[in-house]
């Protein structure tokens, strides 16, 4: 299990979880199915989070659950999505897919004392941003495509042009943008 090994080199993430995952909950050496759906119909409050764990293949993986209460609007624009993106597949979505959508979930290994649950939302915003910029890197730039495929020495200086262009080109654009938007009140997107 990919998280299992994450854990075991002593590093740690922040993921939002997979509401088709199943939850177990470790009552006296017995690992037992955790019915989230149900338990969060029943909650009153607007985050809660607790340790639980993941399993795949006959091996499980402690992870700590995170859950923030969504507005009204959030959960029923999040459902009209699923219903849209299941129907397009010839699916119908889950019951408690449909329920689930009332909450942001996420799952760690960090500790409380790492990392407060309160954190875990700002974070995961940080690491999908961080995401965006490569993937724009990746997609527009063609970062990850190089021309040299024998000579280390010319891949490494690829590499670093690539790089530092990338950079130039990602503080032109937020650059031009917060000016675009302080002048004219626009924006651009990174494409362009």
């Amino acid at each position: 299990m990919f998280i299992k090994k994450i854990d075991e080199k002593g590093a740690f993430f922040v993921s939002r979880f997979n509401t088709t995952a199943n939850l177990w909950l470790k009552i006296e050496d017995e690992f037992k199915s955790f019915n989230l759906e149900n338990y969060l119909q029943n909650q009153n409050e607007s985050s809660l989070e607790f340790d639980a764990f993941l399993k795949k293949n006959n091996e499980f993986a402690k992870v700590r659950l995170i859950a923030f209460r969504v507005p009204e609007d959030t959960a029923n624009l999040r459902r009209l999505k699923l219903k849209q993106n299941a129907k397009k597949k010839g699916r119908t979505p889950s019951k408690k897919s449909l329920s689930l959508c009332d909450w942001s979930l996420f799952i760690t290994n960090c500790d409380e004392d790492i990392v407060p649950g309160e954190m875990i939302r700002s974070l995961y915003r940080v690491r999908w941003s961080i995401e965006l910029i490569f993937k724009n890197w990746k997609s527009i730039l063609n970062i990850h495509k190089n021309n040299a495929k024998t000579n280390e020495h010319s891949l490494r200086c690829e590499l670093y042009a690539k790089l530092i262009f990338a950079v130039i080109i990602h503080n032109m654009y937020q650059y031009i943008n917060c000016y675009l938007w302080n002048t004219k009140r626009k924006e651009i997107y990174f494409k362009k």
